[in-house]
């Protein structure tokens, strides 16, 4: 009995110990359970505070694509989402860090060039964006800060096809800054034919020496590019991912210019009636037509743009002349204060050349083309740094430029230049279809036209001294003058009292120096000297109709000391007035081309001196960006053709090869940041702040 009842006694204590241990297990499974819903309602609402912060970045890149000055008047803004809210806070950036009243803040530098300074003193550089977004749910707070920028192409050059090179050199290069000494420079290719990844993206010769001076090369197929310079460190990568090109849409961009000083398509002219006249714009069917903004330069036979003009269709721009000015004649963009002017042509199509110069093209300016783009001569055209275009053109670039025996002939585009169709650059072939020789209408130039570009004038050197006077023979009359066979010449009086009316010997001595490269000189112990013009041994300048300059002075063709332009001075030769500054600027360089014959030199393009020695091959240098896309494989993901995104440089001469270079600059990367493109605004940088 009693065995029994400490049985009975073990058992309770055994039921007792399982209730204890039920009682800890279910306690235990409470306490987790009450743990795990505690994480879980705690990482969701992390997770919802982020969502939250994450909603608002893009309702920020929403609000900075359509508005990039957004900042909503620096006052705290708070919008609710399924997840919780956000707020963004902007503070001015003008205003000390030390001031500002918020905590966490952003900063728009967007459209600034200079850097700011933003939250705990970070620099912010220009065009950039340094958002702080504070996502809230509930009790639970996430912030994040991101940096956003416009979506730009980091690379110097980027193409969508393939790229062929054969030049003497192919220069990749970085511009460098103060703070950036680094020269490495990238270029890109997108293709890669499908099926066969080892196809080559970028190809150059076996004498092409490539230069990237420590940059990358990269291409989505293989890349054959037997000498480049390895030692610098400059990395080829194959077969690499494709880099997504954004979208331009340049036909909108030039048609929404359409009001913009409008002037019809066609051809052109820029000539003259007889050698030494005035030089005036006609149509192809030689009546007098006007462009707005625009003026003619009579002294070197330039077109001269001084605000945007819009051309309703294909245009092309052609210069024959009487006096010979192949290396000057041609469009000249010219900066206006801070205005530069740009051209909006609206081509009819992207397969012909919609914006052709038959001629040079310089100055400060930008050419939006809807068709295809032609250069034919020496080209130096600078961007503003505004909007860092310098050329958008929807059908292919060609670049063809002729050989010469002087120097290389230069192309030189500074700024973003971007394509739709092709680049092409070749040497100028002396019989093809778009030599001026055969392709302008009417009047031609002539078959030797780059040889007398640039052997026009062989400059004469010497010293003449002065005493009394110098009688120099002119070749005919002074060019407003009407035409005539007579003998003209100009004599030449030291003085020392200008405005002495000298007529038939000066008072004093003076010495004519000329320098060999196109300059001269007057020095000596006159202060002045006075010229007079005779026709067949007549004056033809009385009285004071004559000209005065203050000596000593520096002159050469197209650089006239500021005295030689006095408000007051009337000239007169032979009747014709010559007292206006234009005229006076097609005076100067006849006088000019008397004094330099005098010297042994030769202004006649018909001259029977002629150039020897070697033959040099153009170069080409684009500074900012080279952009070659298909518009319709921005992604770099589409079937590659051969009219669209290709860059095909052939820099091959009768005796040497010309440089291909790109070099990218900063400067011009504002290209997709220009409002009338308007790229997209692009995260550059992520980061959740703790």
């Amino acid at each position: 009995m009693k065995q029994k009842k400490e049985h009975q006694g073990m058992a309770l204590i055994t039921i007792l110990l399982m209730m204890v241990i039920l009682v800890m297990l279910t306690v235990s499974l409470i306490t987790i359970n009450s743990n795990n819903l505690l994480y879980t309602l705690n990482y969701n609402s992390r997770v919802s505070a982020l969502t939250a912060a994450e909603s608002g970045v893009a309702y920020a890149i929403y609000e900075l694509q359509n508005d990039s000055n957004w900042d909503n008047d620096m006052q705290t803004f708070t919008k609710y989402t399924d997840t919780g809210n956000f707020t963004i806070k902007f503070e001015d950036k003008a205003i000390l860090p030390e001031n500002r009243t918020s905590t966490y803040y952003s900063i728009n530098n967007l459209n600034d060039d200079a850097n700011a300074v933003g939250y705990r003193n970070t620099e912010i550089y220009p065009h950039t964006v340094d958002l702080i977004v504070t996502g809230q749910t509930g009790s639970t707070v996430r912030r994040i800060r991101v940096v956003l920028g416009w979506d730009n192409i980091s690379e110097g050059g980027r193409c969508s096809g393939t790229a062929e090179v054969d030049a003497a050199k192919f220069i990749i290069q970085r511009a460098t800054t103060a703070k950036d000494q680094n020269e490495g420079g990238s270029f890109h290719s997108n293709y890669m034919l499908p099926g066969d990844p080892n196809d080559p993206s970028i190809t150059s010769t076996s004498s092409t020496d490539v230069q990237a001076f420590g940059g990358v090369i990269s291409g989505c197929g293989s890349l054959d590019i037997p000498v480049y310079d390895a030692n610098s460190g400059t990395q080829l990568r194959e077969k690499v991912e494709p880099k997504p090109i954004p979208d331009i849409d340049i036909k909108k961009l030039v048609q929404d210019k359409s009001t913009v000083n409008p002037a019809p398509g066609g051809t052109y002219r820029l000539t003259q009636d007889t050698k030494g006249g005035q030089f005036k714009l006609l149509d192809a069917g030689n009546n007098p037509v006007t462009i707005p903004n625009t003026y003619i330069d009579q002294a070197t036979g330039q077109l001269v743009f001084t605000r945007d003009v819009y051309f309703s269709s294909d245009v092309k721009f052609e210069f024959p002349m009487k006096d010979k000015k192949y290396a000057t004649a041609g469009v000249k963009l010219e900066k206006t204060g801070n205005v530069y002017p740009s051209l909006y042509v609206n081509g009819s199509t992207e397969n012909a050349n919609s914006f052709w110069v038959m001629g040079k093209i310089e100055g400060n300016g930008s050419v939006y083309n809807t068709g295809s783009t032609k250069f034919i001569m020496e080209t130096d055209l600078t961007a503003s740094e505004e909007t860092g275009t310098e050329l958008l053109s929807e059908g292919d670039i060609n670049i063809s430029l002729p050989a010469s025996r002087i120097s290389p002939i230069q192309l030189n585009l500074t700024g973003a230049v971007l394509t739709h169709g092709n680049l092409n650059a070749t040497v100028l072939d002396p019989n093809a279809a778009d030599n001026p020789s055969i392709a302008m209408t009417g009047e031609k130039w002539p078959n030797d036209w780059v040889e007398k570009s640039y052997n026009s004038d062989v400059y004469g050197s010497g010293t003449q001294e002065i005493s009394g006077a110098l009688t120099i023979d002119l070749p005919g009359p002074p060019p407003l003058n009407p035409p005539d066979s007579d003998d003209w010449s100009m004599k030449i009086f030291p003085t020392t009292t200008l405005y002495a009316n000298a007529k038939s010997m000066g008072n004093s001595d003076i010495t004519l120096k000329a320098n060999g490269d196109g300059s001269f000189s007057f020095t000596g112990t006159a202060v002045g000297v006075e010229i007079n013009f005779y026709k067949n041994g007549v004056l033809v300048t009385p009285d004071n109709n004559d000209l005065d300059f203050y000596t000593p002075c520096d002159f050469k063709y197209g650089s006239y000391p500021s005295s030689w332009y006095p408000s007051s001075n009337s000239v007169y030769i032979n009747g014709v007035d010559y007292g206006s500054n234009s005229a006076r600027n097609m005076l100067y360089p006849f006088m000019c081309n008397a004094i330099n014959e005098m010297f042994g030199g030769s202004s006649d393009p018909n001259s029977s001196v002629a150039l020897t020695g070697p033959v040099y091959t153009p170069d080409v240098s684009i500074k900012g960006a080279l952009v070659v896309t298909d518009p319709n494989n921005l992604d770099g993901t589409g079937q590659p053709n051969d009219y669209n995104g290709n860059i095909k440089v052939d820099l091959s001469g009768p005796q040497d090869k010309g440089d291909f270079t790109i070099i990218h600059s900063r400067n011009y990367e504002k290209l997709l940041a220009s409002p009338e493109i308007r790229s997209k605004i692009v995260v550059n940088t992520w980061e959740e702040l703790r």
